[in-house]
């Protein structure tokens, strides 16, 4: 088996790059040319080759093209090298097979899986409130909820899996109570009125998903920038307790406690009014 997740280390910093291959052997060779002769495939991994050089290619673990997507999210959020390393997406690209809960490492029992897919059926079922009940990390029910991971389970229960990706369109976020808000901030305090995703998308470089994702109030932080409608809700719940993990907990796994104490800290999205 020459499949599996690696990381790319930079000399001079703890960040890293998550990703995964069918090929290893072959992926280590393809970053030797990148980062000798030619340019990294993402702007981040282009300034960090400006800063620290080229990396070294290190293998976490091998493991069947199946549970590789799966893996790879696992592995960037363990890492924090989205928000906090040289991974330019949250989500992984691969395009890895359907696989059984036998062949991927799953971090809870089937039933708990099966759980959260009748409890999603109810969509005055919030994800915070199915984790709860589940016992299932909140950013896991995220996911399988919205059909980003643990894809075997349209296999193990396909009627009641196709029932709720058919209504994953129609759940909002219960905290914001199903409201958008086109008014943007950035942890450096500049304020964007979004008319246009695509032209602010090209104006800071970002995702165009992403960008959805967070105007409807799906996810907090994309890239730095928060909505306003966010921030009110989390200086509202700094004002009531200083309990940053719990707060970062409540609000869902796109919120980190260091997140949420910067922002009491003043130190990151200060506006100038």
């Amino acid at each position: 088996m020459n499949s599996g997740i690696y990381k790319l280390v930079f000399e001079g910093t703890d960040k890293v790059y998550i990703g995964q291959s069918c090929d290893l052997d072959r992926r280590a060779k393809e970053y030797n040319i990148y980062f000798t002769t030619g340019t990294p495939h993402s702007i981040k991994l282009k300034q960090a080759k400006e800063l620290f050089g080229a990396p070294r290619f290190e293998v976490i673990l091998y493991s069947p093209i199946g549970t590789l997507n799966d893996l790879e999210y696992k592995f960037i959020q363990e890492y924090d090298s989205y928000n906090n390393g040289f991974n330019s997406i949250e989500e992984p690209n691969g395009t890895a097979s359907v696989s059984s809960f036998d062949n991927v490492h799953c971090n809870y029992t089937k039933e708990q899986y099966i759980k959260v897919l009748e409890l999603a059926l109810d969509l005055t079922n919030s994800y915070n409130y199915i984790s709860q009940t589940t016992g299932v990390s909140y950013s896991t029910v995220r996911n399988i909820i919205s059909g980003i991971r643990n894809h075997w389970l349209a296999e193990e229960v396909p009627e009641l899996y196709a029932k709720v990706m058919s209504i994953k369109n129609c759940r909002t976020n219960p905290i914001l109570n199903g409201t958008a808000t086109n008014i943007v901030i950035h942890s450096s305090g500049v304020v964007e009125e979004v008319s246009s995703i695509k032209e602010f998308r090209d104006k800071y470089n970002l995702i165009q998903s992403e960008v959805s994702l967070l105007l409807r109030g799906k996810i907090f932080y994309h890239k730095g920038w928060v909505t306003k409608v966010w921030l009110d809700i989390v200086l509202d719940k700094l004002a009531l307790s200083k309990n940053y993990k719990s707060i970062a907990k409540e609000l869902g796994s796109s919120m980190y406690a260091k997140r949420v104490e910067s922002i009491d800290k003043r130190e990151t999205y200060i506006i100038n009014e």
